[in-house]
């Protein structure tokens, strides 16, 4: 069990933008590099120290969001995010600042990673907004250490196994350590340790960052009378309770998405939705399908079907709701979906065989 929450990053560092850059402009599903390689190429966008940061963090190491594998390759999040970027007419831009502006579909992509991979801090910034819902940097800088400690305690509580709490145990031990005798992080560094969640969370549009001379504060952002702090802690009331609901069905992601954003959607409906849904799914496996092998990630087309749905047409639908519309696709095209297996010998993998009677493009 590894905590949701990056730890080593920088200011601006983990902007989603950085990442749309990353994988549009600088890295390739099929073509591998090297990181220090990737990193210098990103400089052409963003500054020296943030574009090694963002690259530390797209990986799966640091507990990072594992866009890009270690040699630097696209994951199928990585497949999914240039699907979304396609569909946002945003993939071949050169005007760099559209990708700090988030479109609905891409809000949705990235709160739903961010979530999976940050989820303890949203929370614990989520916690502070309810006590005091407008929240200074002073504040957050002289209780940040704290904060820290605090997640990695409280999955040490929940851990079982003995490798994660011994893991659990030395992070712990690194962050009191950190600025040795001053029993903290060094004044200077506090800045790169908050201000980089707090910058994603108004990527997101969760939270509003103002500014004037005394200084920097956040408060939520109202969709009508919610707010999606609120909601974080409506579903998730403490650590222990999120990660239980998160073993249970990735469904929550989708459900805490759509009422933090007050989307006010319907449940998909296998009658009245499935003509829409093919056409979700045909047009994804178009833009994801690998020009070599013909393999389409299960996972990212899952998420892309749900994505799509909730974006553009305000419809939650489940995970089994998608894998039954797979097996009635194959049944109706016996030759157009074949399942693969992963390296672990699970269903990982869709070829599909565009039907000449289905549409391929946008719906």
């Amino acid at each position: 069990m590894q905590p949701r929450f990056i730890l080593k990053t920088h200011t601006e560092a983990l902007r989603p933008g950085n990442y749309s850059i990353l994988i549009s402009k600088c890295t390739s599903p099929f073509k591998s590099n090297y990181q220090d390689r990737i990193e210098k190429n990103l400089t052409e966008y963003l500054d020296k120290s943030v574009a090694r940061f963002t690259v530390l963090t797209a990986t799966e190491s640091n507990r990072g969001f594992n866009f890009l594998t270690n040699n630097m390759l696209w994951t199928w999040k990585a497949h999914l995010i240039s699907a979304v970027l396609i569909d946002s007419k945003k993939s071949e831009n050169i005007d760099i600042k559209i990708f700090f502006s988030l479109s609905k579909i891409e809000q949705i992509t990235f709160f739903k990673f961010y979530l999976e991979t940050e989820g303890a801090i949203i929370l614990k910034i989520s916690e502070k907004m309810m006590n005091n819902r407008l929240l200074t940097y002073n504040m957050l800088k002289e209780e940040i250490f704290d904060m820290f400690i605090n997640i990695y305690e409280d999955y040490l509580e929940i851990a079982t196994e003995l490798k994660d709490r011994l893991k659990i145990k030395d992070s712990i031990k690194q962050i009191k350590n950190v600025g040795k005798d001053k029993g903290g992080y060094d004044s200077s560094t506090l800045g790169h340790k908050i201000k980089p969640h707090l910058q994603a969370l108004s990527d997101l549009k969760l939270i509003s960052i103002k500014r004037d001379s005394s200084g920097e504060w956040y408060e939520p952002i109202f969709y009508d009378n919610e707010n999606p702090m609120n909601m974080t802690i409506n579903h998730f009331p403490n650590i222990k309770e999120m990660e239980k609901k998160i073993s249970e069905s990735s469904d929550i992601f989708f459900v805490l998405i759509n009422d933090a954003l007050n989307l006010k959607s319907r449940p998909y409906s296998n009658i009245n939705d499935s003509e829409i849904l093919e056409k979700i799914f045909l047009f994804g496996c178009k833009l994801m399908q690998d020009t070599s092998s013909g393999l389409i990630d299960i996972d990212a087309i899952i998420d892309w079907c749900r994505i799509k749905l909730l974006s553009d047409y305000n419809i939650l639908v489940k995970e089994k709701d998608i894998r039954e519309f797979f097996e009635e696709f194959s049944k109706r095209y016996p030759l157009g979906l074949r399942f693969h297996i992963d390296s672990k010998g699970k269903i990982g993998y869709l070829i599909v065989n565009q039907h000449e009677n289905t549409s391929q493009e946008n719906p």
